[in-house]
């Protein structure tokens, strides 16, 4: 059970362990000092989720006359719709994508309004950030981190990345609005979001069930006639390959 719970933390599933385990009736076959941990880390989680929605309206507020789309990217976007809105889906940041000539825009509004970032290395780098990485250096004020991203995908021409804010839907969070990505480029985004990590040596399976859930929910949106064109543009046919095989042979879903 040590163990158990260990790597459901390491792997960022604990809450989500805690309401699947109490969920289907099995709470009483693991001892109760471990389910009171993992209970404890879904209060922690559920508390933390909050309040990175609570800073995430904050920025809307901030922006709210600057014609900024903000669309939410991983576990913001996942949360509030795939998960159920119920503090499942642990969260570090606020990962977000906006176009590319609202970058700076978004991160000098924010670093007026206390956020902090890690400082350009030149002058010159301000002008090079759309050509250097997908996203700018994390943003931070006090335990609130916001990732800007910028593109998503291994392109070039970074159309794939304009079509996701193009085709993203509304989503409303209080009074203010923010974007979900559209259900197959996003299920593109989270398998090569989930290569890079893998890559590294750092993937985790709540990345695995991000992708597995998304494609059980939105499934006739995702497996149609565009996936493998989209996968093709986005140079990413055998990192889908890969997946596929995966989700087909370890979570039984057919194609």
């Amino acid at each position: 059970w040590d163990r158990f719970v260990n790597l459901a933390n390491e792997h960022g599933i604990i809450a989500l362990e805690w309401h699947n385990i109490t969920g289907t009736g099995n709470a009483g076959y693991m001892p109760a000092a471990y389910l009171a941990i993992l209970q404890k880390a879904y209060y922690k989680n559920l508390t933390r989720t909050t309040y990175l929605y609570h800073q995430l309206s904050w920025i809307l507020e901030l922006i709210k006359d600057e014609g900024i789309r903000v669309v939410l990217l991983k576990g913001m976007a996942l949360e509030k719709t795939i998960y159920g809105n119920q503090g499942l889906r642990q969260m570090t940041d606020i990962d977000i994508l906006v176009r590319e000539d609202d970058v700076l825009k978004l991160r000098k509004i924010l670093m007026k309004n206390g956020f902090r970032s890690d400082p350009f290395k030149s002058p010159l780098y301000k002008h090079l950030i759309p050509y250097l990485n997908t996203h700018i250096p994390r943003l931070t004020k006090a335990d609130c981190h916001v990732e800007i991203h910028y593109k998503l995908f291994d392109q070039p021409d970074n159309t794939l990345t304009e079509k996701v804010t193009e085709l993203s839907v509304p989503l409303k969070l209080n009074d203010h609005e923010a974007y979900i990505p559209p259900p197959q480029l996003f299920f593109l985004y989270l398998i090569s979001h989930l290569s890079h990590h893998r890559q590294g040596g750092d993937s985790q399976l709540r990345q695995y069930t991000d992708i597995y859930l998304l494609l059980c929910d939105r499934y006739d949106e995702i497996v149609d006639d565009d996936l493998i064109p989209y996968a093709r543009d986005a140079n990413m046919e055998r990192e889908l390959a890969v997946m596929l095989y995966i989700l087909e042979n370890y979570w039984d879903v057919t194609f």
